[in-house]
Parts: structure tokens; C-alpha cells; sequence
């Protein structure tokens, strides 16, 4: 992770201050115990490397479909960088997910989110700061 921080900010010429991990098994898991979520796409998205197969418009994602909707790298005209923009916007719409009375109230949900998360994320910061850090990010900014 050092080296990796490093290069990016030798090519960027931005800092970072932390970093956070998730796996994709991880990502899964979290995905699995938020429950469906919604995406619009602008255009259809179809690429058997990642199995995503998805219409123009609005879908609602189970963690299969989730996965391989941030998977998917084929068929984005501009490769990666469209994936890490996708994987941005999933997590806008888990954000907005998560932050919604019907999550936040459901001490049973909350308990197995908070759970799939913290096994599932390296991060070098304590969970605790690092949602001290993030309590007042809102969805449309990440």
C-alpha cells in the first residue's frame, strides 16, 4: 500500500492522507447484507468477463449483479477510468442506502453492515476515526 500511495502521488501530484481497501469478496459481503440496490445507467451495459448484463435506465442490483457491474472494464470506452468512475457512483448509491431511516433504524442491519465492513476493509486508520471522518460526506460526493 505504501508503494502504491507513493506512485500515485508522484503522478498526481496529489497527497493522500489515507487509505482505505475493500476486497471484492468484501465488497460482496457488504453489498449481500445492504440488500438490493438501485443504479440508472445512461446506456446498457453488457460484458461477459465481468457478467454484467444490464439495461439502459434503472436497475435494482442484487450482490451478483453489484459485483459484476464494478467489475466490469470491457466495453467502457475509456477502460479503467470508467470503472473507477462506476465504482464511485456504486457507492454514492450504497451511501444513500446506508444512510436511509429504514438502515439506520434497523439495529439488526446495522450490526450485520457494520460487521461485513469492518472484515472486509484494511484501512490504516481505526474504523472508528475513520467514520469520524467521513460523518459529514454525503452520497453525491464521493
Amino acid at each position: 500500500a505504501k508503494l502504491l500511495i507513493q506512485t500515485i502521488q508522484n503522478l498526481s501530484g496529489l497527497t493522500i492522507d489515507h487509505y482505505v481497501r475493500v476486497s471484492l469478496l468484501g465488497f460482496y459481503q457488504v453489498v449481500k447484507e445492504l440488500g438490493p440496490v438501485d443504479v440508472c445507467l445512461n446506456q446498457a451495459a453488457k460484458d461477459p468477463y465481468s457478467g454484467v448484463d444490464l439495461p439502459a435506465g434503472k436497475s435494482t442490483l442484487d450482490a451478483k449483479q453489484a459485483l459484476s457491474f464494478v467489475r466490469q472494464r470491457h466495453g467502457l470506452p475509456n477502460g479503467d477510468l470508467d470503472r473507477n468512475i462506476r465504482q464511485q457512483y456504486f457507492l454514492s448509491q450504497e451511501a444513500r442506502k446506508v444512510l436511509s431511516a429504514g438502515t439506520l433504524l434497523n439495529p439488526v442491519k446495522m450490526n450485520n453492515i457494520l460487521g461485513a465492513v469492518g472484515g472486509s476493509i484494511q484501512t490504516d486508520t481505526d474504523l472508528v476515526n475513520l467514520a469520524t471522518q467521513m460523518r459529514n460526506l454525503r452520497p453525491g460526493n464521493i
